[in-house]
């Protein structure tokens, strides 16, 4: 167990300090077709400029940075599965479990911040975390 720790210590350090860059997700995307649009019919967020665009580059960025930390996590449980605890079978003596406990605050975060690239890497990790558990908590 506290070797798996050690392992998802630096991932869930780097996420504690990237998730903040991250803007949440409060679900209220503006479909392109709804978006404002000037006096001429062109989309008005495409107007503002560098800085938006700039802004947009910045956000995925840090997006794929989340990604690639919940990848770290996931390959650091991804081979816990061969680990058997005694107890009758329970799910919360497995390692993962308490790795899983650890990291939850920032999973939950990422889950409310985060965009596809995201949410893709949070379901792998969820798949493995299963899969070492048994299927069910």
């Amino acid at each position: 167990e506290q070797l798996l720790h050690a392992l998802v210590r630096a991932p869930c350090e780097q996420l504690a300090a990237l998730l903040p860059h991250l803007p949440p997700s409060d679900g209220a995307s503006v479909p392109p077709e709804t978006a404002p649009r000037a006096s001429d019919g062109s989309d008005v967020s495409r107007g503002i400029g560098g800085e938006a665009a700039a802004t947009v580059a910045s956000t995925q960025g840090v997006e794929e940075a989340v990604a690639t930390q919940l990848a770290l996590i996931g390959a650091a449980i991804r081979f816990s599965d061969t680990i058997h605890v005694g107890g009758g079978g329970s799910c919360a003596a497995h390692p993962v479990f308490a790795v899983l406990s650890y990291c939850w605050p920032l999973l939950q975060d990422a889950s409310r911040r985060g965009g596809p690239s995201v949410l893709q890497a949070l379901l792998e990790l969820h798949g493995r975390a299963m899969g070492c558990l048994g299927g069910g908590l």
